[in-house]
């Protein structure tokens, strides 16, 4: 995936992060006039235990705005902007900005779901009084930008601050249009096999045929079963974890079991996303697109 990347512009502190994208402004103005949102009224649920959002910015000396709130598929980008209009500074993390997606059929009651989650580090900027921060995020649906979207609403957070019951975050939604992008398998695969009766498919990755002295091979075993699952995942979430997307992607008509070669590192981010990881046995239990799936892990050596 290729991430847009900006240089930080202003002094030398903000120098030495130079790898984030973002960038550090003197605005020399306070009071920044704020443009009227189109979800002025939406009562979107919170991102972490409590969300300030631009369209109720009006309430907050320090707001996070975004350049439009209406994106265009298939890639556009949005330049977020967390502006300090108070009397004191505070401080973020340029690198800490995370997308979620809105699942539901009805906004005020949907899910926010994370989408692509990482590791940051933990670089610290301060903003003064007056300036701001921006950041330029690109929605696409091919895998170029910093996140895949189809049509729906998505936000954006970046900052937090602090109240009585503990912390909050700073974001921004909007809405993306346009076609859709379908689940497909990334380019680590290098061969599929279908069992003589078809309920089987086994997916052999790069990673498995080029496996090191100091790795186990192992399969990712993922069955298509009729049983209710606590966790439900969505296409955008899918297409970053490669174990479910190289998998996902071949349950056709009459397939029940698809199973994927990989060294035992290669599990993906499967832990985070599905409350556990696969090893030692352990299952877990997920929905995709109405259907219920289990997935584990099994060393093959």
């Amino acid at each position: 995936m290729k991430l847009s990347r900006r240089e930080f512009t202003v002094s030398a502190a903000a120098a030495s992060a130079a790898l984030a994208t973002g960038c550090l402004h003197d605005d020399g103005q306070r009071g920044t006039p704020r443009e009227e949102s189109r979800f002025s009224g939406e009562n979107f649920p919170a991102i972490a235990d409590a969300t300030r959002w631009f369209h109720e910015s009006a309430d907050y000396d320090v707001y996070l705005e975004p350049s439009k709130e209406v994106v265009e598929l298939p890639q556009d980008e949005v330049e977020f902007t967390i502006y300090n209009d108070g009397d004191e500074e505070f401080g973020l993390n340029p690198y800490r900005w995370n997308a979620y997606k809105l699942h539901g059929d009805e906004w005020s009651d949907g899910e926010w779901k994370h989408l692509n989650p990482r590791a940051t580090p933990e670089p610290w900027e301060m903003v003064p009084p007056g300036d701001s921060f921006s950041r330029t995020v690109t929605v696409d649906n091919d895998g170029e930008g910093d996140f895949y979207a189809n049509p729906g609403v998505f936000a954006v957070e970046l900052g937090t601050y602090s109240h009585e019951e503990g912390s909050g975050t700073y974001a921004a939604a909007f809405e993306a249009e346009g076609p859709e992008f379908e689940l497909s398998p990334s380019d680590a695969v290098v061969d599929v096999e279908h069992s003589e009766e078809g309920s089987v498919v086994v997916v052999t990755t790069r990673y498995y045929e080029d496996i090191e002295d100091h790795q186990t091979p192992a399969e990712i075993v993922v069955r298509r079963e009729g049983v209710s699952a606590s966790v439900e995942l969505i296409r955008e979430q899918v297409m970053y974890e490669e174990p479910l997307r190289n998998t996902l992607s071949y349950f056709d008509d009459g397939v029940d079991e698809v199973r994927l070669k990989v060294p035992t590192t290669h599990r993906g981010n499967l832990g985070m996303l599905l409350g556990g990881g696969v090893t030692g046995g352990a299952e877990r239990r997920f929905t995709y697109e109405d259907d219920v799936y289990t997935v584990s892990m099994e060393e093959t050596e």
